[in-house]
């Protein structure tokens, strides 16, 4: 039995789930589907939900092949403004796959027989293999050009037997055959006027011959890739049959632009950069032929930026079909200047100048899973003193969250492999260090507390193998707004002594590192206040290194932030207010405990 017990001022609820067997239920009371807002909802609406809710639980019971179960509900008045709420389930027995079979007009071509069906298999009933079945036979037909092809599903339940019989009826319509390829392609923001994109060039990655069989595999595969650039807000392909007999048909390209470029100015705070502003020109359809270009400048009190860069969204065209996504390259060429703390003399600065050339290809494996590259090659001049650095990594992010600008359900993991390459000494006398691989994996969790209460979750390691480039190995040093918030940027790292200058340390070159951060986070409840949110937050870090001389230091933060949310930027407020965790007391107010930003932490 599971019971939920939730309370506002209107009313207090408990809800029962009593007689389940094979489901747990915590994932019950998810198939119940009743709101939060539950509590606050007049009775006669809250006996409607609860017969809603039991509608769906029998409709779960159902697609998962219990057709013998019974579901019941009933409620009692307990006190005052106290109802208890009880879902009664009798199982009963699961049903399984007997026969399945393959309904066709008499002049259809039958392509995939039945035995190798998912629901042929005697397997326990789920209605999800008829899905994939479906999908299975689908896909069969639209890779020999059965373009219209139209299906449905019968299921007879043999309650005996305890078993159900599977019938898919499929009517394929005609097999289209390449023609002619017209486009008409209009743009967003002026729709009488004719779109940007080179027509000869976008039927050049069209790869399928006239009088050829049109693969519709292949046709979904090529709008899909074309609806990733971003160029395009909608698509559609349409086929004509001609009426000469022939059986060939012509297709016709619809497509509208969105308005292909765009500039951006605004102004920022950062704990380095300080107070800065910025502008952020872009154009997505260069020569007419997806060529990507965009600038940025960037100008702050202690950072000035230049960049440009160039894209193509799908570099490699549409000929590659084992990859479901378009390949996309991205390159910047950057140039900036900043002033950041040097580490190994406390309270310093160090003028820092940086030419940084990066580029990187990326494509989705999965609707989850994408491959990132990333090649990069950089010259850093601090204090008259030159050096470069060469880095190779790659990376798979893995994302299966509810909403990618403010998710409050899901997990998103990025593992990431690579090795890098730094000079030493002067230009005169140019060495390289060995070659040095690392490994990291960041990894984030949220999840629905309850009513406006959610987690936000984090856990981040990465480690080098050997010993690091300067500018490489600090990248593992921990502090920072998105870090540990109320220390410096990379102000946690292992360190020792400078053996000549009293003054000076020497921070370690193979760290390893362990973060982690949790976030209560919990929405106002009233409608005028709905973007705001209150978070409750503790950062912890600890970096050590592979020389044991170093040791390893770690730090931790307790503290409450505020956030606005607008659109898909978060303005976030933070403050640390406990970092010493030897005692209890108040500590007194620090304005570099303070961490403004324009996202969430986790």
């Amino acid at each position: 039995m599971f019971s939920t017990l939730l309370w506002s001022a209107e009313v207090k609820y408990e809800i029962n789930i009593l007689g389940n067997k094979d489901f747990s239920t915590v994932f019950l009371q998810e198939q119940l589907g009743i709101p939060p807002e539950f509590n606050v909802i007049e009775a006669s609406r809250r006996e409607v939900i609860i017969r809603m809710a039991r509608s769906n639980l029998e409709r779960f019971y159902l697609s998962k092949g219990y057709f013998s179960s019974r579901i019941t509900t009933d409620f009692t008045a307990k006190a005052d403004k106290f109802w208890e709420y009880n879902f009664n389930v009798y199982e009963g027995e699961k049903y399984k796959y007997n026969s399945v079979s393959i309904e066709l007009p008499d002049d259809a071509e039958k392509l995939i027989n039945e035995s190798t069906l998912r629901t042929a298999q005697k397997r326990p009933f789920d209605f999800e293999m008829i899905t994939l079945d479906m999908n299975t036979i689908r896909k069969a037909y639209l890779q020999k050009g059965y373009l219209h092809v139209r299906m449905d599903h019968f299921e007879t339940v043999d309650r005996a037997n305890k078993e159900v019989n599977v019938s898919f009826s499929v009517r394929p319509g005609h097999s289209v055959r390449m023609g002619n390829f017209h486009f008409d392609i209009k743009r967003v923001a002026w729709q009488n006027k004719t779109g940007l994109t080179d027509t000869s060039w976008l039927k050049s990655l069209w790869e399928i011959n006239p009088g050829e069989v049109v693969d519709g595999s292949y046709l979904q595969d090529f709008r899909h890739k074309l609806l990733s650039t971003q160029i395009f807000s909608r698509i559609s392909i349409e086929d004509q049959l001609r009426s000469d007999g022939s059986g060939i048909s012509d297709l016709k390209f619809s497509a509208v632009e969105r308005v292909p470029g765009n500039a951006t100015v605004g102004a920022y705070f950062e704990e380095n950069d300080l107070f800065g502003a910025y502008i952020d020109l872009r154009h997505r359809n260069l020569f007419n032929r997806f060529h990507e270009g965009s600038g940025r400048l960037v100008l702050a009190q202690n950072r000035q930026e230049l960049a440009l860069g160039y894209a193509h969204p799908i570099v490699f065209g549409t000929a590659i079909r084992w990859i479901p996504t378009a390949i996309r390259l991205d390159n910047q060429f950057i140039i900036s200047h900043e002033n950041s703390p040097l580490l190994e003399i406390r309270d310093s600065i160090e003028e820092r100048f940086e030419i940084t050339n990066r580029s990187v290809v990326s494509f989705g494996i999965n609707k989850y899973l994408q491959s990132r590259t990333l090649a990069e090659v950089a010259y850093a001049d601090k204090d008259n003193k030159g050096s470069i650095r060469f880095k190779l990594e790659n990376s798979f992010p893995f994302t299966l969250i509810d909403n990618p600008f403010e998710p409050t359900k899901g997990i998103r993991t990025i593992p990431s492999l690579g090795i890098g390459l730094a000079s030493t000494g002067p230009a005169k006398d140019l060495k390289f260090t060995k070659p040095y691989p690392y490994l990291q994996i960041k990894n984030s969790l949220y999840y629905p507390i309850f009513g406006p209460f959610y987690a936000a979750l984090a856990y981040d390691y990465g480690r080098f193998f050997s010993k690091a480039g300067e500018d490489d190995a600090r990248t593992f040093f921990q502090g920072g707004s998105r870090s540990v918030r109320g220390y410096r940027f990379r102000s946690i790292y292992p360190s020792i002594p400078h053996p000549e200058e009293a003054d000076e340390i020497i921070p370690g070159s193979t760290p390893q590192y362990h973060r982690a951060s949790g976030e209560i986070r919990m929405d106002f409840p009233w409608r005028k206040l709905r973007n705001w949110q209150i978070v409750q937050y503790l950062d912890w870090a600890r970096v050590s290194d592979a020389e044991e001389r170093f040791g390893s230091k770690q730090d931790m933060a307790m503290g409450t932030g505020l956030r606005y949310k607008w659109k898909v930027i978060t303005f976030r407020v933070d403050y640390s207010w406990k970092k010493d965790f030897s005692h209890w007391n108040i500590e007194p107010f620090n304005f570099n405990r303070l961490t403004i930003d324009l996202s969430q932490a986790i």
